[in-house]
């Protein structure tokens, strides 16, 4: 979702699908100004995501917000996130102390090899369990509502490359992803060609490591997203039409 093998060349059309949105948006809704913000980082899985949207959905005030995880979440790791305190504000803060402090840093790695020798063969798990991936959308979902603005939820991606342990994953995260949501009344987009069904071999919107969306995989992912959210523009728009009309009435 970042655009990691994708250049930023807006006259040849090589962007990433939230600048393809942007321009959709001011094409077709041309009575508004429209601004579609990237909050997305390598390495982020859903619950480093969530945080992140706490910090900053009162400074953005957004609309609509699009998550779009599990990639990240279902790679293979020994400790989880949960296990390595993800979610604990105390862990938290060491972390960040540890960003400032070599003494802690190498404490840290310390404790962590130590815990490692003494715990045998690593296990295969996923950085995000399903229940801590479930738990985070329905927290992001929460979050916007209370700062009134909608969701909707881009089910989980994969790439045709061949990694049964994170394919699987993904797989199972996509169908309890979509059960919750139907459950909620949240709205959902799933993309076939972005996912294990379009393998094998069909690499044509994925870059050279058939793990990120090439340019034209980020224009499938603008062209299947406006059409989705339109619903969502046309509430949006008219609940902000009725605030300025009151706002000029006094």
């Amino acid at each position: 979702m970042f655009g990691s093998g994708v250049a930023n060349d807006p006259e040849r059309g090589v962007v990433n699908f939230t600048a393809n949105l942007q321009r959709d948006l001011a094409e077709r809704h041309s009575d508004w100004k429209w601004e579609v913000i990237p909050l997305a980082c390598p390495g982020y899985t859903t619950a480093q995501g969530r945080f992140w949207l706490e910090e900053t959905i009162e400074t953005l005030e957004p609309g609509l917000i699009v998550p779009c995880f599990a990639w990240t979440d279902a790679s293979p790791t020994v400790r989880t996130n949960n296990q390595v305190g993800m979610y604990s504000k105390s862990a938290q803060r060491v972390r960040r102390l540890s960003e400032h402090s070599q003494a802690v840093t190498r404490f840290l790695k310390w404790r962590g090899g130590k815990h490692g020798a003494e715990s045998g063969p690593p296990n295969r798990l996923p950085r995000t369990t399903l229940e801590d991936f479930i738990f985070d959308h329905e927290a992001m979902w929460r979050i916007a509502a209370r700062h009134n603005a909608e969701t909707l939820v881009i089910l989980p991606l994969i790439s045709a490359l061949d990694e049964p342990f994170t394919n699987d994953c993904v797989t199972l995260y996509r169908n309890k992803l979509a059960q919750f949501c139907r459950s909620r009344q949240i709205p959902t987009l799933h993309i076939p060609e972005l996912t294990e069904t379009a393998a094998p071999g069909k690499f044509e919107f994925f870059t050279h490591d058939k793990i990120h969306p090439n340019a034209a995989g980020h224009r499938l992912i603008a062209e299947r997203l406006y059409p989705a959210i339109v619903p969502a523009i046309d509430r949006i728009t008219a609940a902000r039409r009725t605030a300025n009309a009151k706002l000029a009435e006094k």
